[in-house]
């Protein structure tokens, strides 16, 4: 299968995209790539044929690593990638940016309105932007007064505070930077997986990279695009995206979990070519199309999901069974052998989340008077 969920842009705290932004003990990190660089997991490794568009000299190339600072100037700012060295080279912050700024808003939040001009004066002070770290130390200083007086403390740690300044600014909605697809196989194919030797393994994990990439493949050919017109009026190809993919191998609560992040850059360019656009006007840099490619997400996830199943049959001699967990669902193909009991031993995460679902969903009924259907999936 595959899910979707809109990367936001921002500075510093919005980077807070894991443990302290959903309040999940489980990892500890205040940082985007702190989740997607999870440790023990392969580091992020760029893909797309829109790389070609941020120059022969950048130091992003497909299949290169993904580092910290350049995701954070992509996904948080806007900016090339490669944005702190250029800058360190001489050049401004607009010779950096691909297309237009990503505007921050602050809705008139106080201690929202004050990270934002900290780290403006940052910026005018030291002729520079702040790195990654700088960004989240201006942020936490800066709420950290704002914070202690609103929860009645005298002291407080990083982690109280820079939750609660992630979670203002969650109130209030920002600029998309970004596309996160996330692409799963079956449980059961996780378990098979986790439980295997090394070569089956080794021999499941290729299979699902090469169903990813295919997959990604796929979209930039077919359901990749963007506008032009004074009103965004005209629906055009774009040449192709900028993405950087990431594998972990489980859930924060630690079951087995094969999955690959792929995380699509809001920022493309024009494709050669198309009617009306001279070459000039296609390497401006503009934002996807973002519905395209949310109408098309089903038929993604569906892709892949019968390409690895497969793959796997043919490839791995895997048999499949069909596995219906409510009436109103398509069965899903889990491979045989492998019982539901087993299945959901290791989906202690959604065992969790189980209860607290059905009282919502209880309390809800009670409010509403209508009557709230909780299944077992």
């Amino acid at each position: 299968m595959m899910s979707v969920r809109v990367v936001n842009a921002g500075d510093g705290y919005a980077y807070l995209m894991n443990s302290v932004a959903t309040h999940d003990e489980n990892t500890a990190g205040t940082k985007l790539a702190d989740y997607y660089n999870a440790s023990g997991t392969p580091p992020g490794r760029w893909f797309g044929k829109g790389i070609a568009g941020l120059g022969e000299n950048s130091s992003v190339t497909v299949g290169s690593t993904a580092q910290e600072s350049q995701i954070a100037a992509l996904y948080g700012e806007g900016l090339h990638p490669d944005a702190d060295a250029r800058i360190n080279d001489g050049e401004s912050l607009k010779d950096v940016q691909l297309g237009r700024q990503y505007p921050i808003f602050t809705k008139g939040v106080d201690v929202l309105e004050a990270v934002k001009a900290a780290q403006q004066a940052f910026v005018e002070g030291n002729g520079r932007r702040p790195t990654t770290d700088e960004h989240n130390l201006i942020g936490l200083e800066t709420a950290r007064p704002f914070y202690e007086a609103q929860a009645g403390v005298s002291a407080s740690s990083a982690r109280e505070v820079l939750a609660w300044l992630n979670e203002e600014k969650n109130k209030v909605k920002q600029a998309t930077s970004g596309v996160d697809l996330t692409f799963s196989p079956q449980k059961s194919v996780s378990v098979l997986w986790a439980l295997g030797d090394d070569t089956t393994r080794q021999a499941i994990e290729k299979i699902h990279n090469e169903c990813v990439e295919e997959s990604l493949e796929w979209v930039e050919d077919n359901v990749l695009f963007t506008r032009t017109g004074a009103r965004g009026e005209r629906q055009i190809k774009a040449r192709g995206m900028i993405a950087s993919t990431f594998v972990h191998y489980d859930t924060r609560a630690g079951d087995p979990d094969l999955h690959t992040h792929c995380l699509i850059s809001n920022k493309v360019q024009a494709a050669r070519g198309v009617d009306g656009l001279t070459d000039a006007e296609a390497d401006k840099w503009r934002s996807i199309d973002a519905r395209a490619l949310l109408q098309n997400a089903a038929r993604v996830g569906q892709r892949y999901q019968q390409r690895l199943t497969h793959r796997l049959s043919e490839e791995l001699g895997v048999d499949f069974r069909p596995r219906i967990t409510t009436d109103d669902k398509q069965p899903v193909w889990e491979v045989a052998g492998i019982s539901d009991d087993l299945i959901e031993s290791f989906s202690s995460r959604r065992t969790m989340a189980r209860p607290v679902y059905e009282k919502y969903a209880a309390d809800y009924a009670a409010t509403h008077g209508v009557l709230v259907v909780t299944g077992t999936d």
